[in-house]
């Protein structure tokens, strides 16, 4: 399934909606908790766009924190801040929210939610009335060069991986190693 602007995909036996949008951000803790109260059963993260090296990165980081939920070993109590930490590449949530956290002003927003198909089908519906949604995954070259900047990644760790995505395999090797 391709990624526009919204989607709902099935990781194993778990749900996850994505949605993207560019929006000005007056207070960032007000969004995310409007965000989360669309639903309370569903778990939501909601991080700057320009940190996900596309969506094979962020259905990786998913599934890794899917994994580390079900086999009890999550960086965190909660879905959403393992996500989080693993999207940032720490294993410290301030620092993931300094690296990766919304800001006030202009954001390209990437929302995340875990839950059930029906929770989440209320999350996008209010998602696509509300906001105008796009993709804000595609990698360009100057979210390259901002991955590469900010992960400190060398031209030697990029010759060495076999990837399509070579950034975005760097980012879900780094996020598996935390702990």
């Amino acid at each position: 399934m391709s990624f526009n602007d919204t989607a709902i995909l099935k990781l194993g036996k778990e749900h996850v909606m994505l949605a993207g949008m560019k929006l000005r951000i007056r207070d960032t803790e007000e969004f995310i908790r409007s965000i989360r109260a669309i639903n309370n059963r569903v778990a939501v993260q909601a991080i700057d766009a320009n940190f996900a090296a596309g969506k094979e990165h962020v259905l990786s980081i998913l599934q890794q924190s899917l994994q580390a939920k079900k086999n009890g070993i999550m960086l965190s109590k909660r879905i959403e801040t393992d996500v989080l930490l693993r999207l940032a590449c720490t294993n410290q949530i301030s620092k993931a929210l300094d690296y990766i956290g919304l800001k006030d002003g202009i954001n390209d927003v990437l929302i995340i939610a875990i839950g059930k198909l029906a929770d989440l089908k209320v999350v996008q519906k209010y998602l696509v009335k509300n906001y105008r949604l796009r993709n804000v995954l595609k990698l360009s070259a100057k979210k390259k060069r901002l991955l590469f900047s900010h992960h400190k990644i060398g031209r030697d760790e990029i010759s060495a991986c076999i990837d399509d995505n070579k950034l975005a395999s760097i980012l879900v090797e780094r996020a598996n190693l935390l702990w």
